[in-house]
């Protein structure tokens, strides 16, 4: 059976969403925005981009300025700690060469 990408594409993106589900806890939130979903993971809120494979998390976002408490410092390291470990994993998971997540060159 031959595939089209676009059948491909599908399989990748529902394969991801078990993952992120199954092994990190998301809940989606069914906030969809073309080609991103909105997700709750561990109280940080995010977005599963769909094309390029990735999730970004609203707590990452970097820090500037003064003032920021020692708590909202922590908050925000968490955050990016596990953005970066959610998209290390997805990024493994593609890039394998025999894995059902390869991304595609579309």
């Amino acid at each position: 059976m031959v595939m089209t990408e676009t059948k491909i594409k599908k399989y990748l993106v529902a394969a991801a969403i078990e993952l992120l589900e199954n092994e990190f806890g998301v809940e989606f939130d069914g906030t969809d925005e073309g080609g991103r979903l909105g997700f709750t993971v561990a109280g940080f809120h995010g977005q599963f981009s769909r094309r390029n494979m990735s999730v970004a998390l609203w707590g990452s976002t970097p820090l500037s300025g003064h003032g920021w408490t020692p708590a909202e410092i922590l908050l925000q390291q968490e955050a990016v700690a596990l953005e970066n470990q959610i998209n290390t994993v997805l990024d493994l998971i593609v890039s394998l060469p025999s894995s059902p997540l390869r991304p595609l060159h579309i």
